[in-house]
């Protein structure tokens, strides 16, 4: 095997910034007028934008490291693997297809990446940081091979067998549902303890074997390095799946943390626990005719972010914005409407009570915070009491 060091320059560019004037709305003047950026809210959030302990993780690296493209690695024999003619499976960077292993004949799933894009560099070397991860689909080798592949690089990985959540929801228990996300949150962990942010988790890249209860976290194609009072280009807000984002995202919030992450978590659980395909949906209508997706993507967030204060209240989105203002862009408030908070409990029926219990709302409650300061951690949820009994189980294994 060869040693390739990956190492490149960048074009810097410099651009031009329209600057517009924020519309009269009450909601944004009611932000507007009581916060401050000399009040004692500000300072704090400014001096410690996240709370959680993995905060200062990467303060202890070497910032050269931090750059995706001095990325190192040693690239394996692409002979080995003899690829399916079929994809089974495609992300947002890349296919996925299955291969054989002609050496030991075992079955491996191979990401064929299509592109010498930056965001891709970033993601084997978050691959590289997690090669001990628990609960993930491990990177076990790395394919330089054009002519073969016809593409600059190739992960490979454990082929999983697992069933979509489409296939057994249907018939989901509480001990299957707790146990996907007790190991999605272990997992989690582990990612947050390395200095790094998933930012695209969702039942898609939660695969699960609801036979042997094992659990695998796939997609680290929107990943990133999180570092406090850090504003660079990667940490933006247009990451994560619709559904699933939190609602920093909605607000441009640059300086997210590993909250998003909870959140997410939170919106599978509350899917599973409901029995929805989305846990928060908008009932408005649009006539997309003509429109491609970059003039799409404002009118979903604005309709998500208000999907979401339908049931977990307006006055609370209005809290939260006012407490960050000074580092959000609050836009998107104008077309959220004013709605009521919405109880848990409310959304019980036949259906779905064999699935709620009290414990399961309070964590649910936990996790659904505007506030990402206020979201409990991947450890702090793995504690919760919902988890009894299968927090012992798992670390038994």
């Amino acid at each position: 095997m060869k040693k390739l060091f990956i190492s490149f320059l960048f074009l810097h560019l410099s651009i031009s910034t329209l600057i517009t004037t924020e519309p009269a709305t009450p909601l944004f003047l009611q932000i507007q007028r009581n916060c401050a950026k000399t009040s004692s809210s500000f300072l704090s959030i400014r001096s410690t934008p996240s709370q959680n302990s993995y905060k200062n993780v990467n303060f202890q690296r070497d910032p050269t490291f931090l750059d995706p493209l001095n990325t190192i690695f040693l690239a394996g024999d692409s002979s080995k693997y003899e690829l399916e003619k079929s994809s089974c499976g495609h992300g947002l960077n890349g296919q996925v297809f299955k291969a054989i292993n002609i050496e030991n004949n075992q079955v491996y799933a191979l990401k064929v990446v299509h592109d010498h894009q930056e965001k891709n560099y970033r993601e084997l070397q978050v691959l590289l940081d997690l090669k001990n991860c628990p609960n993930l689909c491990v990177l076990r080798d790395v394919l330089v091979d054009e002519a073969k592949f016809k593409a600059p690089f190739t992960f490979v990985f454990d082929y999983f067998d697992y069933k979509p959540l489409s296939e057994f929801s249907k018939n989901l228990n509480k001990y299957t549902m707790k146990r996907l996300i007790y190991e999605t949150l272990k997992g989690l962990d582990y990612i947050h303890s390395q200095g790094i942010m998933h930012r695209d988790i969702k039942h898609e890249n939660v695969l699960m074997n609801p036979e042997t209860y094992e659990v695998r976290i796939i997609d680290l194609g929107q990943a990133e390095y999180y570092l406090p009072n850090k504003h660079n280009h990667f940490v933006t807000h247009s990451v994560g799946t619709l559904h699933y984002r939190a609602p920093e995202h909605f607000l441009k919030y640059h300086a997210h943390d590993y909250a998003v992450d909870l959140w997410s978590v939170g919106v599978m659980l509350g899917e599973m626990m409901f029995q929805k395909v989305f846990l928060f949906e908008t009932d408005r209508k649009h006539d997309w005719t003509g429109m491609h997706s970059a003039q799409q993507r404002p009118i979903l967030d604005r309709d998500q972010i208000d999907a979401i204060a339908k049931t977990m209240g307006t006055a609370g989105l209005l809290q939260y914005a006012e407490k960050f203002k000074d580092h959000m862009s609050l836009r998107v408030l104008e077309f959220v409407e004013e709605h009521p908070l919405v109880p848990w409990r409310k959304l019980v029926n036949e259906g779905n009570v064999h699935l709620v219990d009290g414990s399961g709302i309070d964590l649910l409650s936990k996790l659904l915070v505007y506030d990402h300061t206020q979201r409990l951690t991947a450890k702090e949820a793995m504690d919760h009491c919902y988890f009894k009994g299968i927090r012992k189980e798992v670390e038994n294994l």
